[in-house]
């Protein structure tokens, strides 16, 4: 390297601590030699050899910053994490091996085959559907099944005499106060629900998939809010018994100011003076606040049950260990009319949320055998290769980025004896072997540890064990201010109708709680557990009866598999 060694050496050390300016300071202090910069050829090449490339700084760009463009996000070890990245190392890996599939240095892994594949996903989609009806039915019953304890627990909140009686004369209570029939104090409210349910399906099913600008879609959620509200506050009121039960609100009642809105209108302005519009205006708003606690309450509501349900359900038995069937075919569900051609099957429904089940299956090993060359003078030999679907899940979800890539196909080249033994200055013998990567895949240890299932169908008892602990929580943390707000909307709008406020409760909760409204309540809210948890284990009990595991799956023909999925869609 000759005299420049010694300082290439120096802005190499220097180039690492400080960048280029320590570099050519410290080269101003050696006589008779001009400064190099690092990105001279010869300091560049010395880089190179000793492990590091001028490729390896971070340089910052110049102009403005592309705020379209995707974050690149990175993992502990500095390793690209994002989707995309992923995305594009499984193709750079897959075409690799095909590459060396199609040359014939590589053969197939004999054991991943179509037909296997397809076994896999079948099942997958199988397992899919089945957890998607369980988690309909449970809904439903959830919504049936308990319909009249909601109303059952606005009584308790709204009326003094649930306060005072004890929990086993609730019954008897609530026909002394509404005297109705039991089906109208059971089932009160529930055409007004229905009709919420048949506004939200054509709500998912038609109108979320118009190609809408975004002011429109804004103003939709406004409305669609709004709508909701005041729903609730009418079913409210019929399970009160304020307004009939079994009548559907009128379009009135979603008006503002008129006499069956629940926002009534403040008495007019004595005259066009500012004070008196202001008054008038401060009146407005003081009307507006019974809805508006609703609203405030119903929001509440559904972010801490969604928030409290996510951290009941990580806190729950979990299982992170998923050992993922080998897809190398395609990175998603495929159509599901495709995977029925060869049986004849009709399609099957296919789900958005699909997870691939669990499919006890160890990596490509090197066994085979090696086979013995026809060309003596090659020695080249040639295995099954080391190839299998793991390309195509590279970088998921349940793995701990322990591998940068999916498995290669490579070389070890060695010389062979007979090259050793030749004459010096003679071209000697080489051989290739295929070697599976070495890698810390975690994977590889599958054969060692437990393998577990996990789709819609295992995780179905989970999500909805949370949803019921979270709905528990949720509604006793929030009592107050539920218990506030339905009082105060029971009193405005009962006063307007000239009902007698004697039997309710005042606005105030803290002021009116006793021991016998807690004991009363917390008996309702306990006694509507126990029958969401009876719902709960009937439909888990239900949906494991249809479970099949793998190995019993794999001994089925298509022809059966497509009769189970198709009897299901």
């Amino acid at each position: 390297m000759g005299r420049q060694g010694p300082l290439t050496a120096l802005a190499l050390v220097c180039r690492h601590a400080a960048r280029e300016p320590l570099i050519l300071q410290l080269a101003s202090y050696l006589p008779g030699l001009e400064p190099i910069s690092p990105t001279d050829p010869l300091a560049n090449a010395y880089i190179s050899l000793k492990g590091r490339s001028p490729y390896d700084d971070v340089v910052q760009g110049e102009g403005e910053e592309d705020t379209r463009g995707p974050t690149q996000m990175y993992d502990e070890k500095g390793r690209p994490v994002n989707p995309e990245t992923k995305r594009l190392n499984r193709e750079i890996v897959r075409s690799h091996n095909e590459v060396m599939h199609v040359i014939g240095v590589a053969e197939p892994d004999p054991s991943s085959n179509d037909a296997e594949i397809l076994a896999a996903r079948r099942y997958m989609l199988y397992e899919q559907i089945i957890g998607e009806r369980m988690g309909r039915l449970n809904d439903t019953l959830m919504e049936v099944g308990v319909w009249g304890f909601w109303g059952l627990r606005r009584r308790v909140m709204v009326y003094k005499p649930f306060s005072y009686k004890p929990f086993w004369k609730l019954a008897t209570t609530c026909r002394e106060e509404i005297p109705r029939p039991l089906t109208g104090l059971l089932l009160a409210g529930l055409p007004t629900q229905l009709a919420w349910k048949a506004l939200d399906w054509l709500k998912n099913n038609f109108i979320g998939r118009l190609a809408l600008p975004e002011p429109l879609w804004i103003l939709e959620e406004c409305l669609g809010a709004y709508i909701h509200t005041h729903l609730a506050a009418y079913i409210f009121l019929q399970r009160s018994g304020i307004i009939s039960e079994f009548r559907l609100p009128g379009p009135a009642f979603f008006i503002p100011f008129t006499p069956s809105s629940p926002i009534s209108a403040p008495s007019p302005p004595a005259d066009l003076s500012v004070s008196s519009i202001l008054a008038w205006c401060g009146a407005a708003a003081i009307n507006v606040g019974p809805i508006l606690l609703v609203a405030l309450w119903r929001k509440l509501y559904s972010r801490a049950v969604a928030s409290l349900g996510l951290t009941i359900f990580l806190r729950l038995p979990y299982i992170k260990l998923i050992i993922e069937p080998q897809t190398a075919a395609a990175d998603t569900i495929p159509d599901p009319a495709a995977l029925f051609q060869r049986s004849g099957g009709e399609p099957a429904e296919e789900s958005g949320t699909a997870e691939t089940p669990g499919s006890q299956r160890a990596d490509s090993s090197e066994e085979g055998g090696q086979q013995s060359s026809q060309n003596n003078t090659s020695g080249a030999s040639r295995r099954p290769s080391a190839f299998s679907g793991r390309g195509d899940d590279y970088g998921s979800e349940e793995e701990d980025n322990g591998a940068i890539s999916g498995t290669l196909i490579s070389f070890d080249v060695e010389a062979t004896e007979s090259a050793d033994a030749a004459p010096q200055g003679a071209q000697g013998v080489w051989s290739a072997e295929l070697r599976p990567t070495a890698g810390t895949d975690g994977r590889s240890q599958g054969g060692q540890q437990a393998v577990y299932l996990r789709n819609a169908l295992s995780k179905q008892p989970l999500v909805h064990a949370a949803k019921i602990l979270s709905r528990l929580a949720t509604c006793i943390l929030l009592s107050p201010l539920e218990a506030t707000a339905y009082r105060t909307l029971a009193r405005s709008y009962g006063l307007r109708r000239g009902l007698s406020m004697s039997q309710l409760w005042e606005p105030s909760f803290f002021g009116t709680v006793n021991w016998a409204w807690a004991a009363n309540y917390l008996a309702v809210e306990l006694l509507h557990f126990s029958l969401q948890s009876d719902i709960w284990a009937g439909v888990t009990f239900l949906g494991r009866s249809y479970h099949l595991t793998p190995e019993a799956w794999s001994e089925m023909t298509p022809e059966e598999h497509a009769g189970f999925v198709r009897g299901f869609e």
